[in-house]
Parts: structure tokens; C-alpha cells; sequence
């Protein structure tokens, strides 16, 4: 079972209130989609569990790290599927753009 703090809830709904409508529509957009493998995977397609997962590979370096932050929450997930997972929200996360 996973283990979600106060903090890192309040960190993700901090980031969400930044985004640009572009960018909130592409991070809802990766929500859906993780919660769609999440469902496939481990029977658990909800909201709060994505945006979760979300946040972890946010933090993580690689898929290394990013499978090591899953299984520290009690997340014991093949690395076949934490590494398919870390590639899908390295692609749809919404990126900022540069203003130099």
C-alpha cells in the first residue's frame, strides 16, 4: 500500500496552480494515462495514486531511482513496468518553456 504525506500532496496541488492552461491540459492529459496503466497493471486506477507516481518519477533521476522510491512507499512493482511508467511520464509531463 502506498504511503501519501500531507506535504507531498500539498507540493503537488502547489505545482498544479502554477501551469499554464496548455500545461494543465497536457499534466491531466498524463494523469489519465497513468491511471490507465496503473488500472491495467494493478487493478488501482485512482487520481491521487497517479499524481503520486507522478511526483515520485518527477524526483527521480532514472528508473533506477524511480523503482526505489516506489518500493520505499511499499510499491513492489516489476522494473519492466516502473521503467514503462517512468518513460510514459518522461514524455507527456508538461514541459515550461525557456524565456531568455
Amino acid at each position: 500500500k502506498f504511503q501519501i504525506n500531507s506535504s507531498t500532496h500539498t507540493n503537488m496541488s502547489n505545482k498544479k496552480d502554477t501551469m499554464t492552461p496548455m500545461e494543465r491540459l497536457q499534466y491531466l492529459s498524463l494523469v489519465s494515462k497513468v491511471c490507465t496503466e496503473l488500472e491495467n497493471h494493478i487493478g488501482i486506477g485512482d487520481k491521487t495514486l497517479a499524481e503520486f507516481v507522478i511526483h515520485l518519477a518527477e524526483d527521480a533521476n532514472d528508473a533506477v531511482a524511480f523503482h526505489g522510491k516506489l518500493k520505499s512507499k511499499g510499491a513492489e512493482m516489476p522494473m519492466s513496468f516502473v521503467k514503462n511508467l517512468f518513460n510514459i511520464i518522461g514524455k507527456m509531463r508538461p514541459r515550461k518553456k525557456n524565456t531568455q
